[in-house]
């Protein structure tokens, strides 16, 4: 259920969250489980990208894990983070889920 849990709030969260207000990005989420989703950020929105994409930026662990660190619930320190981590914290940032 995490697998798509992630999914699904990538590409409608993340999706319908308008304009990146901040450089352009690119971020891979990297289940343990063997999926991967490439969130392609830019001033159009955020967009979901084949999964060999490259990325700039990347978050590796459990599905389940991934799925409440996008939600606010798990911090990302509990994972293993590559690249910008600013880039990361402003994702995690939106959408204001509060």
């Amino acid at each position: 259920m995490a697998l798509d849990g992630i999914a699904e709030f990538l590409g409608i969260s993340h999706g319908t969250a308008g304009p990146w207000p901040h450089e352009p990005a690119r971020i891979g989420m990297h289940a343990t489980e063997g999926e991967t989703w490439v969130l392609d950020l830019t001033a159009s929105g955020s967009h979901l990208l084949d999964d060999r994409a490259e990325t700039t930026t990347g978050l590796h662990g459990p599905a389940s894990d991934l799925l409440l660190t996008l939600h606010g619930r798990l911090s990302p320190d509990r994972l293993r983070v590559h690249g910008d981590r600013a880039v990361l914290e402003s994702l995690l940032s939106r959408p204001d889920l509060g």
